[in-house]
């Protein structure tokens, strides 16, 4: 419904009951037909505009339709424009983050220093970052608090007795029926009171970054309640009856829509931060340099993950109909021409290569500064430099263009009567041809993490033809100059409808081609005992679900990523709220 201008749907009509055997595969628990509108006479313009009380969430839109003819023209023309705001979780209580709805990649980053060799199992490390939003940056180790210990293990109430830790290491043991886990939280607790709370440093799981949350990164701050949008389409029909028999029918109808949907900046957890870092070693001088770490950082510098769909449509149809003269025999023929283009591109992604490498930079101008905090909403980093942070940016691109023609004719009419009714008949005739294309901007199948947190399926097309007949036939058994009490009219009805599909579906790991012919019946039965008043029905069909060639393709695809790197110039900017 999407791809249809409201204004120039006249009804819809629904069929509960499984018409393969009639519309083909797509129709095998039911079919619902949109009617366009064929006839109107004179002009109708809708507008709508709403908003809620509460942070300007509008949503408004136009639809016109206008249509003439005379006895033997039709003309109907309709089109739509509608646009709505974003809403954000925050905007509304219900879905604002609050408790737990947080993720324990955050932004201060936490560090966990990697254990030492030869550590008895089980035994784990306490954890630290900078204690935001007291303090937001750490560039000096007369910054960090007397007494802060960077190297704390927690060992498990069954370690061997004799194990004593290396130099630099500070050990504690979990008591007894105490889970390590537990124990380190207790630990932690117990060096955060020795520090004091507006210490720049602090130990545990995370800050608190808002009211009422545990400890972590609320990301519910950055999605959205309801995603911005803009569509726009158009509907052209007309018809021209040449003579009584042939009427030339034309139709087209065009839709584009563009949506936007956010989630929080990039996840980057446990990545490798060496005890090398120009950073680490100005900080923490104390530390050996082959005592190394593991980073988990949110970087809300970066802006959030957005992924931007772009979509548009375009639907023609050209075709021929009549009735037969002094006959109750109508046909109908005709071709379409339906090519649909999808665009979507993704920012906020993190080049990993990039970011790592400036993790483990040695000099003051290449390393990350990973003792920093920015806000949770964004803004600049108040330790390293836009120019840094911009160069490990990554966005992506996909493009998926597809096009289905087809051909169609159709005869339907009566045989010959019986006493009850006329014997109706119709066959069918069809041709379609469906060909896509899938294509990331690029992709590294070799290397799946180049770009985080991005996944794209590798290029991809495909090819499809089906060649259909189909056959329908409704017998009456009761009805007209044949009834009986409770039996106003009995009607049988039988469909045949076969298809034979030939695929060719391309991907980065071979080429599948494939062919199959399926046919399916349907059997429907009418009973009216009351006319007018009751109505019985049954029918007894058969389906089939023909896989799209898009997941022929993707089966034998493998999952990997595609990125670009824009200009430091095009880092995107904090939402604003």
């Amino acid at each position: 419904l999407n791809l249809i201008p409201t204004a120039a749907i006249e009804r819809v009509e629904v069929l509960y009951d499984g018409a393969a055997a009639v519309y083909g595969s797509e129709a095998i628990s039911g079919v619902v037909n949109v009617i366009l509108r064929k006839k109107f006479r004179g002009a109708k313009l809708t507008t709508y505009y709403g908003n809620t009380t509460d942070k300007d969430t509008d949503n408004k839109s136009v639809e016109f339709l206008v249509g003439t003819g005379n006895e033997k023209t039709n003309i109907v023309i309709a089109g739509n424009w509608s646009k709505g705001s974003d809403l954000f979780s925050t905007d509304r209580t219900r879905s604002t983050p609050g408790g737990d709805a947080v993720s324990g990649t955050s932004n201060p980053g936490l560090i966990v220093p990697v254990l030492p060799a030869g550590t008895p199992a089980g035994t784990i490390a306490a954890r630290w970052f900078v204690n935001a939003p007291t303090a937001n940056s750490l560039t000096t180790a007369s910054q960090v608090p007397p007494g802060f210990q960077p190297t704390v293990m927690v060992l498990a109430n069954n370690a061997p007795a004799t194990y004593t830790p290396p130099t630099g290491w500070t050990a504690f043991r979990a008591n007894a029926g105490e889970s390590t886990t537990n124990a380190r939280s207790r630990v932690e607790t117990q060096l955060n009171t020795q520090l004091g709370a507006n210490a720049r440093v602090q130990y545990g799981p995370n800050a608190v970054l808002g009211p009422g949350l545990l400890p972590g990164f609320p990301f519910g701050y950055w999605t959205f309640g309801y995603r911005p949008h803009t569509r726009y389409g158009a509907y052209a029909y007309g018809d021209h009856k040449v003579s009584e028999w042939l009427t030339v029918v034309g139709q087209v109808s065009y839709m584009f829509n563009r949506s936007v949907n956010q989630l929080a900046p990039s996840p980057l957890s446990n990545r490798p931060l060496p005890g090398t870092n120009y950073w680490v070693r100005q900080v923490l001088p104390g530390s050996p340099t082959t005592q190394n770490f593991l980073y988990t950082y949110r970087p809300t510098e970066l802006g959030p993950r957005q992924t931007i769909n772009k979509f548009d449509d375009l639907n023609s149809y050209v075709g021929v109909q009549g009735q037969v003269p002094r006959t109750t025999w109508k046909y109908r023929g005709g071709y379409q021409y339906n090519p649909s283009n999808f665009f979507s591109v993704q920012t906020g992604g993190v080049i990993t290569s990039r970011y790592d490498a400036a993790l483990a930079a040695g000099t003051a101008a290449a390393a990350f500064n990973p003792f920093g905090f920015t806000p949770v909403l964004g803004g600049p980093s108040p330790v390293n430099p836009q120019t840094l942070i911009s160069s490990f940016q990554g966005q992506s691109t996909t493009r998926y263009e597809g096009t289905l023609t087809s051909w169609d004719a159709n005869v339907q009419g009566e045989v010959f009567r019986l006493p009850a009714g006329p014997i109706a008949v119709s066959g069918t005739l069809a041709r379609r041809t469906f060909t896509f294309t899938n294509q990331p901007d690029f992709t590294i199948a070799q290397s799946p993490v180049l770009i985080f947190p991005f996944n794209f399926a590798e290029p991809s097309s495909g090819n499809r033809v089906v060649k259909s007949y189909a056959a329908e036939m409704n017998i009456p058994i009761l009805g007209e100059s044949v009834r009986f009490p409770f039996a106003e009219s009995l009607h049988l009805g039988v469909a045949y409808r076969n298809e034979d599909y030939k695929d060719t579906s391309v991907a980065v790991l071979g080429t599948v081609n494939a062919k199959r012919s399926t046919g399916v019946p349907r059997y429907t039965l009418l009973w009216v005992p009351i006319k007018d008043e009751l109505t019985l029905r049954a029918s007894y069909a058969e389906g089939f679900v023909a896989p799209s060639l898009g997941a022929i393709a993707l089966a034998r695809g493998r999952l990997s990523p595609s990125c670009s790197i824009p200009s430091p110039a095009s880092a995107r900017s904090p939402p604003r709220r």
